[in-house]
């Protein structure tokens, strides 16, 4: 019986048993809106088109990486799972698709090269929408707090 215990007790404590949604980064929607930028003669600078797209495409996902490395380390994110979706042949589209039939939320960053702070979108299943903006780590704090319910509910 001791031994059921010690197994159960360390299943709870690794996260096999984490019942917190899961935020879903959507990489691709956050590369499509920086992409965005590319469309604007002024915005280009003399850059071509292509090498703009390509230039915001790495910039997104290092900024991504970032962010799922900050909200790795933030106290707050505690035993929530963070899943990245990069599209539909995306690696991790079995584990995406599962989250989603559950109690999840959807995060889409509304990316600007470089700006220091970006905005960000978040909403749940049922659509209940929230939104900020900020720095890595104050993005991280955020999106954190409204996962695990501190404050309000958005009904």
């Amino acid at each position: 019986m001791k031994s059921i215990i010690v197994i159960l007790s360390i299943l709870i404590l690794s996260g096999c048993f984490n019942n917190k949604p899961s935020p879903i980064i959507d990489n691709w929607w956050n590369i499509d809106y920086a992409k965005q930028s590319c469309n604007h003669p002024l915005l280009l600078a003399g850059e071509s088109k292509e090498s703009c797209e390509e230039r915001v495409v790495s910039e997104v996902n290092l900024y991504v990486l970032s962010l799922t490395t900050q909200l790795s380390q933030e106290a707050e994110c505690n035993g929530i799972n963070i899943l990245n979706f990069t599209g539909p042949n995306s690696t991790s589209i079995e584990k995406i698709n599962e989250a989603r039939k559950i109690e999840h939320f959807e995060l889409s960053i509304d990316f600007v090269s470089d700006s220091p702070t970006q905005e960000w979108k978040m909403s749940d299943k049922n659509l209940a929408v929230t939104q900020g903006g900020g720095s890595l780590s104050e993005i991280a704090k955020n999106v954190c707090k409204v996962i695990n319910g501190n404050g309000g509910r958005i009904l």
